[in-house]
């Protein structure tokens, strides 16, 4: 194609050779002679001819990526690069090239055939090869006016996100060989919402960030990309009490107990659901409780969604027709099924030390800041179960329960059968907290 010699950059030779539908381009610089820099460009068109495969993607004998439209006469649409796609890569790589749509969701219609939707990027062992346009592939006119309203109705009903996409609860799917699935391999994160306004964010997502990292799962989102996912899930939902739950597993891979030999991409979930505070009466009338021992596992400081342990010990509670459990291990306090417990001594508020035996609620630094501002001396210790049982107050603290008083314990009275004076000036302090959004 073109030859060229100049004394810095030596025998140079642009050349090009056709093998069957492959077209290879060479570029050598830096010979010392005419006969060196023809061989070497021999040698790198053969080469290349025999260690790269040509993929061609998104051609006839391959549909566009299927893509759910809303307010339009058809509720499906191609999405896919404007023109076939053909990429090398290395011999025997040609089944680990994968397309990633990034695209605007929802979809709305009326769309256009050649619509620029978002990207289309190829990549190949986590590196990107190339980035292509993605664009409709076929038009989408716009429903009619009760077509338009049903759809309305439908994006905003559950509507949760599930791997990069928001989708209807019911269209939600996971491969049955994600290892949340099978193992109960993830962490979850639920945050209260009051008027719109998450309560504690912050605080909830440095847990998860724990969480993630006990587990060596990889981080799917920065900080500000947690927040910006649970601002579209509230902005979906249109409810403004509500609580967000946000679950990532470590992702699909076949099954084994050890961790993937090789990275796999976490599955993210998230949803809204409509939640009620404590009523009234369970906060002038109290909670019931019963005493059980604590069999769960050693870890209980990762907010994991391997549960069971906990599920068993709610249903004893549920079983036994009460509110909650308290568990024991070795004759000290731990936690409720679902809850942190606090313990009124003295007028001083006591709890379990944070450790691998207690999940570290978020209210537990939120109960320590609500009792130095009300002058009530607290103090996290191992706490034994004749304290417990001789205790003048016992209270428990969760993201749907808030804070509320335990009044009977395994069928006796707590103190005077009724919420205490330390219950009524932390939940005091707790509601000016969410008045405070």
């Amino acid at each position: 194609m073109k030859t060229g010699h100049t004394d810095s950059a030596g025998y140079c030779l642009v050349s090009t050779a056709v093998r069957g539908d492959r077209r290879i381009l060479v570029v050598v610089v830096g010979t010392d002679s005419e006969a060196t820099r023809a061989e070497e460009s021999l040698k790198l068109l053969n080469w290349s001819f025999q260690n790269f495969d040509t993929v061609k993607l998104f051609d006839k004998s391959q549909p566009g990526i299927d893509a759910r439209v809303w307010e339009g006469t058809a509720e499906n649409v191609k999405l896919g690069p404007p023109n076939p796609v053909s990429i090398a890569v290395p011999r025997g790589k040609a089944g680990d090239l994968k397309p990633v749509a990034q695209r605007t969701d929802p979809l709305i219609a009326p769309l256009t055939k050649g619509q620029q939707v978002g990207t289309l990027q190829f990549t190949l062992d986590g590196k990107v090869l190339r980035t292509e346009p993605l664009v409709v592939q076929d038009a989408v006119e716009r429903a009619g006016f009760f077509g338009r309203m049903v759809d309305t109705v439908k994006r905003w009903f559950h509507q949760v996100f599930l791997n990069g996409e928001f989708v209807r609860i019911d269209e939600a799917k996971i491969s049955v060989l994600d290892r949340g699935f099978i193992f109960g391999d993830g962490i979850y994160e639920v945050v209260p919402v009051y008027r719109g306004n998450a309560f504690r964010m912050a605080e909830h997502l440095d847990r998860l960030d724990r969480s993630l990292a006990a587990l060596r799962i990889a981080q799917p989102f920065d900080r500000a990309g947690w927040i910006d996912l649970i601002e579209q899930l509230l902005a979906r939902s249109n409810l403004d009490t509500c609580i967000v739950y946000l679950q990532v597993t470590r992702g699909v891979a076949k099954r084994d107990h050890q961790f993937p030999a090789e990275p796999v991409k976490p599955t993210v979930f998230g949803m809204i659901s409509a939640w009620a505070p404590p009523s009234a009466a369970s906060r002038a009338q109290g909670l019931s409780a019963i005493t059980i021992p604590d069999e769960r596992w050693l870890h209980c400081e990762i907010k994991s969604v391997s549960l069971l342990g906990n599920v068993l010990a709610k249903q004893q509670a549920v079983d036994a027709h009460v509110d909650e459990v308290l568990q024991f291990r070795d004759g000290f306090l731990t936690e409720g099924s679902s809850t942190n417990i606090w313990v009124v001594s003295g007028g001083k508020l006591l709890a379990p030390p944070k450790n691998n035996l207690i999940l570290e609620g978020i209210r537990y630094g939120l109960m320590g800041e609500l009792a130095a501002e009300a002058g009530i001396p607290f103090e996290a210790r191992r706490i034994t179960q004749d304290e417990v049982a001789r205790a003048d107050e016992l209270m428990l603290s969760s993201a749907t329960k808030e804070v509320l008083a335990i009044v009977s314990l395994d069928g006796r009275p707590v103190g005077l059968g009724k919420p205490g004076p330390v219950f009524e000036q932390l939940r005091a302090g707790y509601d000016a907290r969410i008045a405070a959004l």
